[in-house]
């Protein structure tokens, strides 16, 4: 093993008994599940009330969050539209006072063309 002068590692080589550990998580996490599958396949008929409850309960909660959800939206809608519709009114105010020559305001004395009079 080499090591800089700060006491940092350059490159370490590590034996086949380091990766044991990591070989038996692996294998104990797979011998879990197994057993989890299992039990599953023998206690189908009762897990699967339980199953329908639980499944139940998770649709019940989606639809309130749902709820309050379409509720926020739709107080948002109604109360901001005005809000943004008074802030562009006062915006052009304001752009209007500073440049005049913004302002639409008809046209005098303009000739025009009239039908039938």
């Amino acid at each position: 093993m080499t090591r800089l002068r700060l006491g940092l590692e350059l490159h370490t080589t590590q034996t086949p008994l380091e990766w044991l550990p990591l070989i038996l998580v692996l294998i104990l996490i797979a011998a879990v599940i197994s057993a989890i599958v299992k039990c599953c396949q023998t206690y189908a008929e009762e897990i699967q009330a339980c199953v329908f409850c639980i499944l139940d309960c998770f649709a019940a909660i989606f639809r309130c969050i749902m709820a309050i959800y379409l509720a926020i939206k739709w107080c948002l809608q109604r109360t901001w539209y005005p809000i943004k519709q008074a802030c562009c009114y006062c915006c052009q105010c304001c752009d209007e006072f500073y440049h005049p020559y913004k302002k639409k305001v008809p046209y005098t004395h303009v000739p025009h063309f009239n039908y039938g009079t």
